[in-house]
C-alpha cells in the first residue's frame, strides 16, 4: 500500500529552540519598536519594527538569527 505524503512534507521545519526564542524576544521588541514609531510617526522605527518581527520566519540559521536581530534592535536604538 502506498503511503500518503503529509500536507506539511514539503515545507523546510527544521527550527530549533535558539529560533523560537529569538522569534519571541525580537517579536516583542518589534512590535514595541513599531507601536512607537506609530506613536511618534517616525518612520524609520516602523519599518525597523516591522523587520524585527517578520524577519524570523525566513532566516534558517541559529546565528544569523541573532546577529540580525542584534543589529536590527542596535539601529532602532540609534535612530531614537
Amino acid at each position: 500500500m502506498a503511503e500518503m505524503a503529509s500536507p506539511l512534507s514539503g515545507l523546510n521545519l527544521d527550527i530549533s529552540v535558539s529560533q523560537i526564542i529569538a522569534g519571541l524576544i525580537f517579536g516583542v521588541i518589534g512590535l514595541y519598536v513599531f507601536r512607537a514609531g506609530k506613536r511618534n510617526a517616525h518612520f524609520t522605527h516602523l519599518f525597523i519594527g516591522i523587520g524585527l518581527m517578520v524577519y524570523p520566519y525566513f532566516v534558517r540559521s541559529n546565528f544569523a538569527t541573532w546577529g540580525i536581530g542584534l543589529a536590527l534592535c542596535a539601529t532602532a536604538w540609534y535612530f531614537r
